[in-house]
């Protein structure tokens, strides 16, 4: 059951959601209130009762009904559909198939945008005072980004992401989670580029992304590793200048060298 099958083993996890139920009852009437019936499924008061527990007693994952499980799970993939459908909206689309991201506007109340952290940003501060990103899923040509082909990202050292403090560009699997590799390298940053570790030439830094260990030193030295299967990049700009706020900056697109 996945995701589902994680939560019923950790009756911890329902029960801290039952407790701020019995704490806070406008909460589970604003939450009953939201139900909203579906075909084939349980009446929406009866599950929410049976799964949080508003009045006080224990969470039991062994007394759920099948009707209810199954609820739950069309209810967990659906959730999940709509919050990232939803975020698309909320991103400033930028050159080369980069989408920017910043905290203007942001609203304590706005669900979708805190559940999207969860998701897709585990542990990232919500809202993200300190720093500006740009998210990108697909290479320069809309194909989805995946560690079975090679991809160069190249900067203009004339050209940098204009902070005042730094940059770092994190790679995430696709589930939103660091990719374990034979150097124990999960992100580059600007603090690598100024101590000279990464290799540049002829004006240009060159990122060499890709699941297997480049053969060239001075590819190595600038390789980002990929899983074998898909991919996506969230990079962090902080102390962003406006070209990062706005989406003016023109971001290298992730080229496809294979």
């Amino acid at each position: 059951m996945g995701l589902l099958d994680d939560v019923l083993k950790n009756p911890g996890v329902v029960g801290n959601l039952a407790k701020m139920a019995s704490d806070n009852p406008q909460i589970a009437e604003a939450a009953m209130s939201l139900l909203g019936s579906k075909e084939g499924s349980p009446e929406p008061k009866v599950w929410f009762h049976d799964i949080f527990r508003p009045d006080g007693t224990p969470f039991d994952p062994d007394g759920l009904t099948p009707e209810i499980v199954a609820a739950l799970e069309a209810g967990i993939e659906e959730g999940k559909k709509e919050v990232l459908d939803g975020m698309a909206a909320n991103f400033t689309e930028g050159r080369n198939g980069w989408k920017f991201d910043n905290d203007l506007g942001y609203r304590d109340t706005n669900w979708q945008w805190r559940a999207w952290a969860g998701l897709q940003a585990v542990l990232a501060p919500v809202p993200s005072r300190s720093h500006t990103s740009a998210n990108c899923w697909d290479d320069s040509d809309g194909r989805p980004l995946s560690g079975e082909h090679r991809y160069t990202i190249t900067f203009d050292l004339n050209d940098m992401p204009p902070v005042t403090e730094f940059w770092e560009m994190p790679l995430y699997d696709s589930e939103g989670y660091f990719h374990d590799n034979p150097i124990d390298r999960y992100a580059l940053n600007s603090y690598m580029l100024e101590r000279g570790k990464l290799h540049t030439g002829d004006g240009k830094l060159v990122i060499y992304v890709q699941h297997d260990e480049p053969t060239d030193p001075k590819q190595r030295q600038n390789w980002l590793p990929a899983p074998k299967d898909g991919f996506r990049f969230t990079a962090r700009f902080y102390g962003p200048a406006a070209p990062l706020i706005d989406a003016s900056y023109d971001m290298p697109g992730v080229v496809r060298v294979d």
